[in-house]
């Protein structure tokens, strides 16, 4: 008997990590799924995004990125919350990267009490200087900062650009499991834009 119950636990075990397994592959699928349903008003025949959606949504793999502390960018900085992923221009942020860090500065402020679901991070190939440190801090202290230089810098521009669906993309949005899901170019509508963080954050279970 107590054989018996012994092997059925260890049954029950391996068929709960199955399901675990089974359902880590499944969640970039489900992902691009809800985002087919419901950005769109009328659905996937319908839609009225101002982003371009990314399917199916792609996994994002551990990225070579620094952080401001001198060590690997911490992996949650791109997990549990619904994160703008913006790329600094070559040199620094120039004004169409500040006019990007001020409109998604924005939309977290106008979703109200769902601020907290949303992240920003910015990337940059060099590490900030103490004045551009120091002005990003004071208008952004939201923001996370990391940065890669290089090869590792080339391998992380190149990891977004394959989840971008035309290519030219300013600004990608990567959902609270790590994938990249929809992308946004420098001709976006800002409220339209908003509108698609708004439906996403309604129906969304995660983040």
């Amino acid at each position: 008997m107590t054989s018996n119950s012994g092997e059925e636990a260890s049954l029950g075990r391996r068929r709960a990590q199955l399901v675990m397994l089974a359902l880590l592959f499944m969640a970039p699928v489900m992902a691009a799924w809800v985002a087919w349903q419901y950005v769109g008003e009328h659905g996937v025949g319908e839609t009225t995004n101002a982003g371009q959606l990314v399917v199916p949504a792609q996994r994002l793999p551990e990225l070579p990125l620094v952080g401001l502390d001198g060590g690997p960018l911490n992996e949650r900085a791109l997990r549990s919350r619904w994160t703008y992923v913006m790329f600094a221009p070559a040199g620094g942020c120039d004004a169409g990267c500040e006019q990007w860090l001020y409109e998604t500065r924005q939309l977290r402020i106008s979703i109200n009490k769902d601020f907290p679901r949303v992240h920003r991070l910015l990337i940059l190939d060099t590490r900030p200087g103490p004045e551009t440190l120091a002005a990003l801090e004071q208008d952004h202290p939201d923001l996370t900062l990391a940065f890669a230089t290089g090869e590792e810098m080339a391998a992380v521009r190149r990891t977004f650009a394959a989840a971008a669906p035309a290519g030219g993309s300013h600004v990608f949005l990567v959902d609270p499991l790590g994938n990249v899901m929809m992308t946004y170019d420098a001709r976006v509508d800002f409220k339209g834009m908003f509108k698609d963080l708004r439906k996403l954050l309604k129906v969304s279970q995660i983040g």
